[in-house]
């Protein structure tokens, strides 16, 4: 499992990641984009392509990061939007 640097993928603006989708491993962008909560505006990577929901919490807690296809939102292990507010 590789771990990524929130930080540095919300500077880039985007990151390319291998998501196994119907047992075929592709290649997918997700471009970061702020979304509005009750908590405040958060990080969220999002993707054009479908994503499995185990795939997105997978992700999630890879890149450290709350991840979103179409209404499906993963976030990490043991946070929640609260926590993203500051970045």
């Amino acid at each position: 499992m590789v771990v990524h640097d929130p930080k540095t993928i919300i500077s880039n603006g985007k990151i390319t990641v291998k998501v196994k989708v119907n047992g075929v491993l592709q290649n997918h962008d997700l471009v970061v984009l702020r979304e509005k909560t009750s908590v405040g505006e958060i990080p969220v990577l999002t993707s054009r392509h479908y994503i499995p929901k185990t795939e997105l919490v997978r992700l999630a807690g890879e890149l450290g990061l709350p991840i979103k296809f179409e209404k499906d939102i993963a976030f990490p292990p043991g946070k929640m939007a609260s926590h993203f507010v500051s970045f």
